[in-house]
């Protein structure tokens, strides 16, 4: 079915547009997986590289230190300078150090202060003591600087970590200089972890960012294949005709789509059954009706060219008789069309008094042919259920009994509650009685019992059975009254609301 078909049946869906799609919950869905695989692996890499962290900054300060101690002893080892005239020459070192790490090459160092050059771009502040550990030179890259004072707390392997206004410190102490000089270098840990930080967003981020379209593009690419079966799935469907009802057999079966077919199949199915069922009705109420319809035909033929009145009088009856039937039938017709459309509304009720009403309006029928036309029944038994689909099904079930009952029989109408969970209405009655072989059958539309003479139109307990349905009940058949005649008790379950 195609889009315009449905939309000409009444049936059109929303646009696509307003409509979401599979292929993009499955992107969403994999970029999903992608981000929180990619979260973690950074989150681990990132805890690695601080724990790495720690050692790497204690090597840079170790080889800084190294560096900055070669470089006071080369200034203080010349020959006729004076330690202030070495400090400037160290300090010109410091500032052309933090310019640019290959500075020290002006001092000739050795090749661990050439290795330098990036812990050159960590935050470091830098301490010469004397012999006396007095400060005789300091300088850091902000302030408050850290060396006022000689730290006074350092592990025997020389670092050391304090704390000044704030400022958490890491450093590095190298002793055994010239005149008893000593060096501290030190970096706030801060500037440590950015270092970190930027190594491995250099290691880790920036690689995964270059590889982020490349993923985008095969996520793309993959969940546009997913949904491939989805879409052939559906020109198949729009491809066919509305009348063509056949099952599918797509070529190629997939998990997913499998249950989709086979649900697709089984409207087909049901849909195809409905339809021959309605095709069978018509033809059936086509055929049913072409006997009244041919004797109202020939009687008025009769009452046309009828020469007594005993000939008028016969033929008006027949007549007469046979619109009614026809009127039974066209009633049955429509009351059965409505079921087919037809739901249960239920609301509270009390079903004896229901069932009373219905027995009364009956009375003047049963009394017609002298049938004995009885109710036992307790004084009220309220119920929750659809009152009007009640009566249709008990309407068809008394005047089944009173039809197919002979002259001066009797037909009782019985409520009863079987169990906590059921309500019971029970038509018993003395006719002729139904064959175990054909008691299912009864129910089926314009079936007759063979060798049965009674007037009717075979859509009596068709109807009821419908009703009964709609209210989620059943009809059971049984033996009638002394031992004769049949039975027909409705079963209405109670547990949905007992008043």
């Amino acid at each position: 079915m195609t889009a315009a078909t449905a939309a000409a049946s009444g049936f059109a869906l929303p646009s696509g547009s307003a409509l979401p799609t599979i292929l993009r919950r499955i992107l969403f869905g994999q970029l999903a997986v992608l981000a929180l695989f990619a979260t973690l692996l950074i989150a681990n890499q990132f805890a690695q590289f601080m724990r790495a962290g720690n050692g790497e900054g204690d090597l840079s300060l170790e080889r800084a230190g190294e560096s900055f101690a070669y470089s006071l002893t080369v200034a203080l080892g010349k020959p006729g300078t004076d330690a202030p005239a070495a400090l400037r020459r160290f300090d010109e070192f410091l500032t052309k150090f933090m310019r640019d790490p290959d500075a020290s090459q002006t001092f000739g160092t050795t090749p661990a202060a050439a290795s330098v050059a990036a812990p050159a771009r960590e935050v470091y502040a830098v301490g010469v003591f004397n012999a006396k550990g007095q400060s005789i030179y300091r300088r850091a890259s902000f302030e408050p600087q850290p060396f006022e004072s000689q730290p006074s707390e350092h592990a025997a392997n020389g670092f050391a970590d304090f704390r000044v206004h704030g400022t958490q410190w890491r450093a590095y102490r190298i002793e055994g200089l010239p005149e008893g000089h000593s060096v501290w270098v030190a970096s706030t840990r801060r500037s440590q972890q950015l270092r970190v930080l930027e190594i491995a967003g250099a290691y880790i981020v920036g690689p995964l960012l270059l590889l982020l379209p490349l993923t985008l593009l095969l996520s793309w690419v993959s969940a546009r294949r997913a949904v491939l079966p989805f879409t052939a799935l559906m020109h198949s469907v729009a491809a066919r005709k509305s009348d063509e009802l056949l099952p599918m057999l797509p070529t190629q079966r997939y998990q997913e789509t499998q249950p989709i077919v086979e649900s697709i199949n089984a409207m087909l199915g049901q849909l195809k059954a409905g339809m021959q069922r309605e095709r069978d009705f018509l033809a059936d109420a086509a055929h049913e009706l072409q006997t009244p319809l041919a004797v109202v035909q020939a009687q008025a033929h009769v009452l046309k060219h009828a020469r007594s009145a005993d000939e008028r009088t016969a033929a008006q009856s027949q007549l007469d008789h046979g619109i009614e039937r026809a009127n039974a039938m066209i009633r049955n017709l429509l009351v059965n069309a409505r079921l087919s459309t037809a739901s249960a509304r239920p609301h509270t009720i009390d079903m004896v008094e229901l069932v009373q009403e219905r027995v009364a309006s009956l009375c003047a029928v049963a009394a017609e042919k002298f049938i004995d036309l009885s109710l036992n029944a307790p004084p009220s038994c309220p119920l929750r259920t659809d009152a009007h689909l009640l009566t249709t099904a008990l309407d068809n079930l008394i005047d089944n009994a009173i039809r197919y009952t002979p002259a001066h029989g009797s037909v009782q109408v019985s409520v009863f509650e079987q169990a906590p969970t059921t309500v019971c209405i029970r038509v018993a009655d003395t006719g002729p009685g139904i064959p175990i072989a054909l008691r299912q059958r009864v129910f089926e539309r314009f079936y007759r019992v063979p060798e049965n003479d009674v007037p009717g139109t075979g859509l009596g307990l068709a109807i009821a059975q419908k009703a009964a349905d709609l209210l989620q009940a059943r009809i059971d058949i049984a033996e009638g009254l002394e031992g004769r005649g049949v039975s027909f008790t409705l079963r209405l379950p109670a547990e949905n609301g007992r008043a």
